[in-house]
């Protein structure tokens, strides 16, 4: 947000209407592309971001806790 001076959260298609709208290149395209075959499906993908963050989150305050 601070670069962009927006804030459209995880509406990813928020976020790329405003790219395109401020012709920015590479367009956008709604198309999600599978890098991976362990990649969630479309439909699941934003749940696995959600957990994957909650985890990396979790795990940063786990080491700045704990002494090493």
């Amino acid at each position: 947000m601070r670069l962009t001076a927006q804030n459209f959260g995880k509406d990813w298609q928020a976020w790329g209407k405003w790219w395109n709208e401020s012709s920015r290149q590479p367009a956008y395209n709604p198309e999600i592309i599978r890098w991976w075959n362990g990649q969630p499906e479309p439909g699941k993908l934003a749940d696995s971001l959600d957990e994957s963050d909650r985890k990396f989150i979790s795990d940063l305050q786990v080491s700045v806790v704990s002494p090493k």
